[in-house]
């Protein structure tokens, strides 16, 4: 059985702004105060949380979105969850982050 969670955010910011803080490992560290390793191709690995979630880019759109298959370090082997997360422009300036997330349940 799967699991959705979506989540919405708005941010007085640039869609550029809030996807570097997302996809650059320096910028992510510093923000989240865990370490982070970002992969900027699609396909590539990458790192956060401390090396606590780990995981390959499905599709990349800088400044509008980015797509994970995202591995939490208790995960049985081989299960993945996905992860879209969106970043659409607001009427009056910023961008409204949207999340979903699917997990199977396990």
């Amino acid at each position: 059985m799967c699991k959705t969670i979506k989540h919405k955010v708005r941010f007085k910011a640039s869609p550029e702004t809030i996807y570097d803080l997302l996809a650059d490992s320096r910028k992510r560290t510093e923000v989240t105060g865990r370490k982070a390793v970002m992969s900027g191709k699609v396909g590539g690995k990458f790192s956060t949380d401390a090396g606590h979630v780990t995981g390959v880019n499905v599709d990349l759109v800088p400044g509008r979105r980015m797509v994970q298959a995202w591995r939490r370090k208790d995960f049985p082997e081989g299960i993945y969850s996905m992860a879209a997360i969106t970043l659409d422009p607001i009427p009056g300036g910023g961008i409204e982050l949207v999340l979903t997330h699917r997990a199977d349940r396990h």
